[in-house]
């Protein structure tokens, strides 16, 4: 269990966004390479969705995911996340497409991977070449990542992952 202090409580919940249409509360903090929000507490890093989960529904055992219904790797609103093991992740993976293999492969469980949709493919496309030189131009001058985010009409959480890739 991770030992949040209210200041810590206070930082989590100023670094998300609720989206009215869709329920999701949108992390707009760094994220990770893999899209994932974090949350630094003592200086550790945790995911914020499973910090959320912690915060909002109760501990996690260590073996155990937090995975999303709405399937919105940003969002930490606790009414869109659930607990399920590794396998539990793959299935609803394979079930709702997210899996990148070839359709028709098969694994050993039986289950078939079907190929990722338009809409799936969307969702993880990064910023072109021009987009990420103007970021890292913009904060190699000196400008701060929240404000080079508002210059370039993107998310301070993009310009931390662009500026993360540069390292």
């Amino acid at each position: 269990m991770i030992s949040l202090t209210e200041q810590d409580l206070q930082r989590f919940h100023n670094k998300y966004e609720p989206v009215t249409e869709s329920g999701c509360w949108i992390w707009t903090a760094c994220r990770a390479g893999t899209g994932y929000g974090t949350f630094r507490v003592n200086k550790h890093s945790y995911s914020a969705h499973r910090v959320s989960y912690m915060i909002h529904v109760g501990d996690v055992k260590q073996d155990m995911h937090v995975l999303h219904t709405c399937d919105v790797r940003e969002c930490v609103n606790p009414s869109h996340l659930f607990l399920g093991t590794n396998l539990d992740n793959i299935k609803d993976a394979v079930k709702k497409g997210r899996k990148k293999h070839k359709p028709g492969f098969k694994r050993p469980t039986g289950l078939i991977y079907k190929p990722m949709s338009e809409a799936g493919r969307k969702a993880h496309r990064r910023y072109d070449d021009d987009k990420r030189k103007q970021v890292i131009k913009l904060v190699s001058s000196g400008l701060s990542q929240l404000e080079t985010a508002k210059r370039t009409g993107m998310s301070q959480a993009n310009v931390c992952r662009i500026m993360k890739e540069q390292k």
